[in-house]
């Protein structure tokens, strides 16, 4: 729950947490939340800011407090089927690159898998992201 400068940038890496006291997350390793904690960590005003986070949840708090991008992972993408049906329905962003209100979050689907090792459906995959400052052209 710290914000390092790096780069020219904010980088803001958050514990596995829930995003609000109306969430339950089972894997979660503490009982903060993303609303509340994110609020409190002071930043770099004239640098841009990236939130790491474990699960794609709080994209809504992350807006809040106009953060361009998130990077998630967690999901892996379903993994086997029928994995991405109910992985979708716990968290409907959970792969891929997503666009909300001014925040771009990007969801890995991770190089391990979680249980068996297997992939069915989905595959493995590393991210690299290139970040470019926005010149408002």
């Amino acid at each position: 729950n710290v914000n390092v400068e790096t780069n020219g940038i904010n980088l803001i890496g958050l514990e596995y947490m829930n995003a609000d006291l109306s969430t339950d997350d089972a894997h979660r390793v503490n009982d903060l939340t993303i609303a509340e904690e994110l609020p409190k960590i002071k930043t770099n005003p004239a640098l841009p800011r990236v939130l790491i986070h474990h699960s794609p949840v709080g994209m809504e708090y992350a807006i809040k407090e106009k953060i361009p991008v998130m990077l998630t992972g967690h999901t892996h993408g379903g993994q086997f089927f029928p994995g991405q049906f109910l992985i979708n329905a716990r968290f409907p962003n959970y792969k891929g690159r997503y666009d909300f209100n001014g925040l771009t979050l990007l969801v890995s689907r991770g190089l391990g898998t979680f249980g068996p090792p297997i992939r069915i459906g989905t595959f493995s995959e590393m991210q690299f992201v290139t970040l470019t400052p926005d010149t408002g052209t």
